[in-house]
């Protein structure tokens, strides 16, 4: 066996006699396959996960694993038949077979019960019997094929899971055994994955190499660990070359941060007692630090970009149990001690297996302020009452960036006031009609198109005693230099050749002020947009806009949109339960719309605000305030707008008045 050696698998024989709760937990997660029979493709039939969503609500179908033809929304309870979705019901159905030959290897060599011998026996063999004939298939834009699965990384995450339970059971097995599975199915599958792995900087690529790797390691070829760890675009290289200056990973998102680290750690831990492993290396230090940088309030993460909400403190101990264990960093024991709080250890096969045996207590850590230019480019500002505004001026992120050049996203009182949706499943409707797009953010839109990839400049960052001011510009002047990775063009150059944009935000904790300007535009629509997870408050009259927005994606998705007749200042009120979220923006010249659009998910509605300008250039001036409701701190806002200053005065309900030069 290489994962571990003999004294760790005594050792964990040792803590099981102590607790089972593991055993439990790994026969929970078996189950379904032992009661159901193990059920191995004849042919190619998997295709893609993400096509295992509801075509109406873009929510996750429910998986039957007795039924591969007959799929229920959880929403509205339809059955769904057919390709799409048998497709992906089998892809998930090829995962759950290979994380239960891992788990059925643990079995047995916890137990030693032949009876889970037999079965991941069982799942190794077909396999192997299978996996030569299965005809390569895919058409996944930008993604290359599969033979089991439709893509070449979900053939490797699902090579990986299976390796980790050969390499459990292996001894057991009689030598004719292991020589076809390691001819059939192991050797088969890495030469498909050598030859699908692109030359770029990716999640996909470091996922990739890392099965091949592995099975290098499994079955000693030296020209196959050298392929996936020493040369260009392999492990060594991605971690040198993928890893922005403080530590994020490029592509922007915390769900693919965390991904990429599984794949480079599905590496280290197989390769732990070998010296074939990257743990010496610098970046997966930093990496591990850096979520700790944008955590939210209540110690989730941003969604960033192609993000998913899930990714917070019910998934992301999964990184730091080795991490812990390798580094003891007092942040990532803090953090376990975080996620345990209202979670049982005992049963956690992360800890169980990479962790260590017990988790000391940690001094409590505060999160603090975030400020960063060349590397991540994100801005973390913190406040009282859980206050959380996110400031986006990073660079472009390749194929799973959203677009949303100077984005916010603001958080108060343990309540998304205005998030980053992030995103669904990526065969929903909603991913690329919706959520992957600039105006589903709270940015500036021109013509309603997403923004083209550019180049962002903190021009200045100030830190007062009572305030923080940060400036930034994004710039469509042919600077910009491209990524070394593939993306999807969903953007039209052309509305954003020779803009400018530029964001002025004074964080002063009790309210924060914006200036938006935007220049260079050739007569088009100029769109600052801002969602509230809140209904508003008619305190004024609106009139039914009974014109339409284009059918451009996200627009045609905003509803019941009604219009300000123009006024120089609007103030504009939301209530999200008991918190009440009010905003002041200068409309001089402008059309202010109010709608609502999908949320995340999209069985619930987000209320929308869009202040339009048509024109050449347009400046948006903005006081956010959010207080327990009729607690408010502002009494009014006056804006004077000059060519050279913008004078923001502010008179709040104690008679103080605060006027802010910009």
């Amino acid at each position: 066996m290489i994962q571990f050696n003999e004294e760790e698998i005594q050792n964990f024989k040792n803590r099981l006699k102590k607790n089972d709760a593991i055993l439990s937990y790994l026969k929970e997660k078996v189950n379904e396959l032992v009661k159901s029979g193990i059920k191995i493709p004849k042919e190619a039939m998997a295709t893609w996960a993400h096509y295992y969503y509801c075509p109406k609500h873009s929510v996750s179908l429910n998986f039957n694993i007795n039924n591969c033809e007959q799929h229920l929304c959880p929403v509205d309870g339809e059955i769904l038949i057919g390709e799409p979705y048998t497709g992906a019901w089998w892809r998930i159905l090829n995962d759950l077979n290979a994380k239960g030959c891992h788990y059925f290897g643990l079995l047995y060599i916890f137990t030693n019960d032949d009876k889970y011998l037999k079965l991941a026996e069982e799942i190794l063999v077909e396999y192997a019997r299978n996996y030569p004939t299965y005809e390569v298939h895919g058409n996944i834009p930008y993604n290359g094929p599969g033979k089991a699965n439709s893509q070449t990384i979900c053939d490797a995450l699902w090579i990986t899971e299976l390796a980790y339970g050969y390499d459990l059971i292996k001894d057991a097995l009689s030598l004719d055994v292991t020589v076809f599975i390691e001819k059939s199915l192991f050797k088969c599958c890495a030469e498909f994955l050598k030859e699908h792995r692109s030359n770029q900087i990716h999640n996909h690529e470091v996922i990739i190499a890392a099965a091949i790797g592995i099975i290098g390691i499994l079955l000693k070829r030296k020209d196959l660990i050298s392929f996936a760890v020493d040369e260009k675009y392999g492990l060594k290289y991605q971690l040198q070359n993928a890893v922005l200056k403080d530590g994020f990973w490029f592509e922007g998102s915390i769900s693919y941060h965390g991904f990429a680290l599984y794949g480079f750690f599905t590496f280290e831990k197989f390769a732990c007692n070998t010296n074939l492993g990257l743990l010496k290396l610098p970046n997966y230090r930093e990496m591990l630090k850096f979520p700790f940088k944008l955590m939210e309030p209540d110690l989730t993460f941003p969604s960033l970009n192609d993000g998913f909400y899930a990714n917070g403190i019910a998934h992301m101990e999964y990184h730091y149990e080795f991490a812990y264990r390798l580094y003891g960093d007092k942040e990532f024991g803090w953090y376990l001690n975080k996620c345990y709080k209202d979670n049982n250890r005992n049963n956690n096969i992360e800890a169980f297996l990479y962790g260590v045996e017990e988790l000391p207590p940690m001094e409590e850590i505060t999160l603090g302020n975030y400020h960063n230019e060349q590397g991540s480019g994100i801005t973390v500002l913190r406040g009282t009452m859980d206050k959380y505004l996110l400031f986006k001026h990073a660079p472009y992120g390749g194929e799973h960036d959203h677009y949303d050049r100077l984005g916010i996203s603001f958080l108060a009182y343990g309540k998304r006031i205005s998030p980053d949706l992030g995103t669904t499943g990526y065969g929903a409707i909603l991913h690329y009609d919706y959520y992957k797009n600039t105006g589903s953010h709270n940015t500036v839109i021109i013509n309603e198109d997403n923004h083209a990839p550019a180049t962002t400049k903190i021009l200045k960052y100030e830190v007062e005693d009572n305030s923080i001011l940060i400036d930034a510009k994004t710039s469509w002047d042919n600077t910009y230099e491209p990524l070394d990775s593939y993306t999807r063009v969903q953007w039209n150059t052309k509305s954003y050749e020779g803009v400018t944009m530029r964001r002025t935000i004074k964080w002063c904790d009790n309210y924060f002020i914006e200036v938006f300007r935007v220049s260079g535009v050739k007569n088009k629509t100029i769109d600052w947009v801002f969602h509230v997870a809140g209904e508003l408050k008619d305190s004024f009259k609106l009139c039914k806009y009974e014109g339409l927005f284009s059918e451009k994606a996200p627009f045609k998705y905003i509803e019941n949109i009604k219009v300000q007749k123009p006024l120089d200042t609007v103030k504009s009120t939301f209530i999200i339960e008991d918190i009440e979220f009010n905003l002041y923006s200068y409309c001089k010249g402008s059309n202010v719309f109010y709608g609502k659009a999908p949320d995340n998910p999209s069985t619930k509605k987000i209320s929308y605000i869009i202040n339009r300008v048509m024109g050449l250039e347009a400046i948006f001036v903005n006081v956010f305030e959010v207080c327990k409701e009729n607690e408010g701190f502002i009494d009014s806002v006056a804006f004077d707008i000059n060519t050279d200053e913008i004078c923001v005065t502010i008179e709040e309900r104690n008679g103080n008045i605060n006027s802010f030069y910009i």
